[in-house]
């Protein structure tokens, strides 16, 4: 079957088939009238993940090396709510394929790419404002905050020291600003399985050690 991506997002179920997006709605087995059919899509069109903002959706997707980030608007009025069909707010560089995407506190969307992580400020009218890769250190497939910190997977790149690499954490700082850029952040590897482990960090929780 088609590859398919589903979340839960501005208290809607939306969910990408193959190359055609959805809000799914009702309780039967069959789809909805999609919001984008696709049918217009490049053949091999994949998408990848679904994010928000404060008045937007937000998707990822790829096919081979073009990637681009598209935002669903939403529209509100006293009788309806209204979901546009999704249109371009970022086109990645040339071969970086985004892979994920985390929403914080209004403000960001981190964007894990096949080259690692960037982090765009989300403006006032939907649109994104995207910063420079902060870690290069593998492809990045997930990203959760706590706090100021950020957690990205990088996959089997993490930093186990002596240059030795496992699968692992990288940490970014984002109280901390450098290189004279608001969307560039200090961080460093963090945390990497034991040597036995298997390898390919893909998924980050944070949870409370209280």
């Amino acid at each position: 079957g088609a590859d398919t991506v589903i979340r839960f997002v501005k208290s809607r179920l939306m969910a990408t088939v193959g190359a055609a997006v959805y809000e799914l709605t009702g309780t039967g087995p069959t789809l909805p009238t999609p919001l984008d059919p696709g049918t217009t899509r490049p053949s091999g069109w994949a998408w990848t993940d679904i994010s928000e903002g404060p008045t937007a959706i937000y998707l990822s997707g790829y096919v081979g090396d073009t990637s681009t980030i598209e935002r669903i608007t939403v529209t509100t009025s006293s009788s309806s709510i209204t979901l546009e069909v999704p249109t371009v707010v970022a086109e990645m560089p040339r071969g970086e394929q985004v892979l994920s995407l985390y929403s914080y506190v209004g403000a960001y969307l981190v964007i894990g790419t096949s080259q690692g992580c960037r982090i765009a400020l989300i403006t006032t009218e939907g649109t994104l404002s995207l910063g420079p890769v902060v870690v290069e250190d593998g492809a990045v497939d997930d990203a959760v905050a706590s706090g100021s910190y950020l957690y990205v997977t990088v996959r089997d790149q993490g930093n186990a020291g002596d240059r030795v690499r496992r699968a692992g954490l990288f940490r970014i700082d984002l109280g901390t600003n450098i290189n004279a850029n608001q969307l560039d952040f200090a961080h460093a590897a963090d945390l990497v399985v034991p040597s036995t482990a298997p390898s390919g960090a893909t998924a980050v929780q944070v949870t409370s050690l209280n």
